[in-house]
C-alpha cells in the first residue's frame, strides 16, 4: 500500500520522513504516510482515553454494588466508542483542514526534565516550541537556522506537531 521510507540524511532518518514527505510539506500538505501516522496516533490517544473512562465507570459501578447484565455493558461500551470516535473526528478535522504550517528561524535546544520517564526533548524554531525524540534533538544543530513544517495543535494536547524540518543555512 505504502512505499517504504527512503531517508537521505541523518535528520530525515531520525525524524522518519523522506523527500516525498518534505515535498508535500513544502506544498502545504501532508503526505499520505504523515496523514495516516497522525490519524493513528490521535485515534490511539482517544481509544486509550475511552478505556480509562470505561474502567472508571466499572470501578464506580462495582463500588455501588451493582451487577449490570451483558446487554447494559455492551450498550455502554458502544456509546463510549461512538462518543470517542465523534470526539476524534471533531478534534482532528480542524487540524487536517488547516494544512501544514511553516515557520523559519533560529533553532534553540532546551534542556528539560523528563516527564514521567517519557523520552522527549524540547526545541524551538523561531517562536514555536516542539517536543521531539532524543534522536532528533541530537541531530539538530543549534547554530543553523531551520525551516519547520508542522500541524497546529492545542497546547493542552501537546502543542504543535513537527512533521519535518530542514536547514536553511
Amino acid at each position: 500500500m505504502f512505499r517504504p521510507i527512503q531517508p537521505v540524511s541523518d535528520l530525515q532518518r531520525a525524524q522518519r520522513f523522506d523527500d516525498y514527505d518534505l515535498a508535500a510539506n513544502r506544498a502545504g500538505q501532508l503526505s499520505a504516510r504523515q496523514r495516516w501516522r497522525y490519524l493513528a496516533a490521535r485515534l490511539g490517544e482517544h481509544l486509550l482515553g475511552a478505556l480509562v473512562v470505561l474502567f472508571c465507570v466499572a470501578l464506580f459501578v462495582n463500588w455501588l454494588g451493582l451487577a449490570p447484565n451483558l446487554d447494559l455493558i455492551g450498550a455502554l461500551f458502544a456509546v463510549t466508542i461512538l462518543a470517542t470516535l465523534l470526539l476524534f473526528a471533531i478534534r482532528t478535522y480542524p487540524t487536517l483542514k488547516s494544512g501544514v504550517k511553516i515557520i523559519n528561524g533560529p533553532l534553540q535546544k532546551h534542556e528539560i526534565a523528563p516527564l514521567g520517564g517519557l523520552p522527549l526533548d524540547e526545541i524551538s524554531v523561531g517562536s514555536l516550541r516542539f517536543f521531539v525524540r532524543p534522536a532528533v534533538w541530537l541531530v539538530l544543530d543549534d547554530s543553523v537556522p531551520y525551516k519547520a513544517y508542522y500541524l497546529e495543535r492545542s497546547p493542552r494536547a501537546g502543542g504543535p506537531v513537527l512533521l519535518s524540518i530542514e536547514s536553511t543555512g
